[in-house]
């Protein structure tokens, strides 16, 4: 769980989650299993260089929806299917190109994202603009 206090992006964020949890019932979960896995893996945590939290969840709706988007149906072992979708989407795809966008999964280019590295990873904040990655 994250804890917050008097931060006013948390409830928009909830929300949206929360609108992503009535279209893909297993996401709660998939974002747990993620975040599980990225701490036994020996992630770097948001304070320490690593990626947020918010940035893991983000990640985890935009592969839903690239695996939907791909004509996948849930199968009854949905969140097994799931999360190996989530690996083998992140190890193919291309992070020159990609900007990892719930808010236009249907593009693999957002205008106005100028990558510092070549292969970046751009995983842009729905609600402010700014690359939480």
């Amino acid at each position: 769980f994250d804890v917050s206090f008097n931060q006013q992006a948390v409830l928009s964020s909830t929300r949206l989650l929360n609108s992503f949890q009535s279209q893909y019932g297993h996401l709660g979960d998939l974002v747990r299993l993620v975040k599980f896995w990225t701490r036994q893996r020996g992630f770097p945590e948001s304070r320490h260089g690593g990626l947020s939290s918010w940035a893991w969840s983000l990640m985890t709706v935009y592969a839903l929806q690239q695996q939907q988007q791909d004509g996948s149906e849930a199968p009854e072992n949905a969140l097994a299917e799931s999360l190996l979708s989530f690996f083998q989407f992140y190890t193919q795809m291309n992070y020159g190109e990609t900007i990892v966008s719930v808010s236009h999964p249907d593009s693999t280019r957002e205008s106005g994202w100028v990558r510092e590295r070549p292969s970046a990873l751009i995983v842009p904040d729905p609600f402010d603009r700014r690359d939480v990655a």
